[in-house]
């Protein structure tokens, strides 16, 4: 099945939007039976207290105020969605194109939940470039099998929107396999330790630590 990228419904629907709030809270579910959030704890207790973490494509800041670590943590994210009310002051929230925001802004570990299958080859490339400036990337993506299309279909049995359903199938498509992340963002295995996990639940999971050279 090979990759092809498709406008998905709810990046164009307003943040308040009735159908965006259900699709949101639909992601909450698939996110829970895929164990996004799950594994992104484990990855993330990994780091010192003293990190910043800069996550792409935050949402309503769901994530970070799921994992209790991130309160030890300086939290930096991105999003064209606007800053949610109980975001923290102390945190920065960057509203509008992450291609423009990324550049201004650095830190420990760059992170995001099902985020990079919206771009193209040329956008993963230049995406890949701005995180040379990490120690530890951490992405969970859709996995790109049919099997997964076809548990797409039996996700269906719950009371996700038809926003949910759509954007589901495009997402998978759009996903990876493979070593094709870490090769589209250009990631040179002599300079990282790049760990690509496949699931049954349909996530492809990416966790690249930078290697530590000598003096």
């Amino acid at each position: 099945m090979l990759r092809t990228l498709s406008p998905e419904i709810l990046d164009q629907l307003p943040h308040d939007d009735p159908d965006a709030r259900h699709c949101r809270r639909d992601l909450r579910w698939i996110n829970f039976f895929m164990g996004n959030v799950r594994w992104l704890k484990r990855r993330l207790q990994e780091l010192p207290a003293s990190s910043t973490i800069v996550e792409l494509g935050a949402g309503d800041g769901a994530l970070a105020h799921s994992i209790p670590e991130s309160a030890q943590a300086t939290w930096i994210a991105c999003d064209l969605a606007p800053r949610p009310e109980h975001w923290p002051e102390s945190w920065q929230w960057h509203e509008g194109d992450l291609f423009t925001a990324l550049p201004q802004i650095s830190g420990t570990a760059a992170l995001g939940n099902l985020i990079l299958h919206h771009f193209s080859e040329a956008q993963l490339q230049t995406l890949g470039g701005f995180f040379t400036k990490y120690d530890r990337i951490l992405f969970s993506e859709p996995l790109r099998l049919p099997r997964v299309l076809f548990l797409s279909r039996l996700m269906e049995l719950l009371a996700i929107n038809h926003v949910t359903r759509h954007d589901m199938r495009v997402s998978i498509r759009a996903g990876f396999r493979g070593k094709e992340l870490p090769s589209l963002l250009e990631l040179d295995p002599k300079l990282w330790d790049i760990d690509i996990k496949e699931t049954w639940m349909g996530a492809y999971r990416l966790d690249a630590r930078r290697k530590v050279t000598s003096p």
